[in-house]
């Protein structure tokens, strides 16, 4: 959907400055940018950081595509110059404190 968008430059201000994401719900500038500048107009003029998400709807395949995503972003998009990538997936967390523990955990109800 992106790209059959977003042609120009202008193309994409229009797009970052968007009050609704293409599904219709409402876009948190707050949270989805850091460092914005806006000019007087309130328009999305500079970020020094971009939050993305992607959401996969299962097919059982899920943590082939999030460890396939990870590895990209590690491996692909650091090597550019001023350009740092953080990544992380909601499973990986799961992940790493499974990886921690070793040994049971009870649960006890009273």
């Amino acid at each position: 959907l992106f790209d059959s968008l977003v042609i120009t430059e202008e193309d994409l201000f229009a797009f970052v400055n968007s009050e609704t994401f293409p599904d219709g719900t409402a876009v948190d500038r707050n949270s989805e940018f850091g460092g914005a500048v806006y000019d007087t107009s309130d328009n999305l003029i500079k970020v020094s950081a971009v939050r993305i998400g992607f959401t996969l709807i299962g097919n059982g395949q899920g943590n082939d595509w999030m460890n396939e995503f990870l590895d990209y972003f590690e491996n692909e998009l650091n090597g550019f110059d001023g350009l740092n990538v953080y990544r992380f997936a909601q499973t990986s967390l799961d992940n790493e404190l499974a990886a921690a523990v070793t040994g049971e955990i009870f649960l006890f109800g009273l």
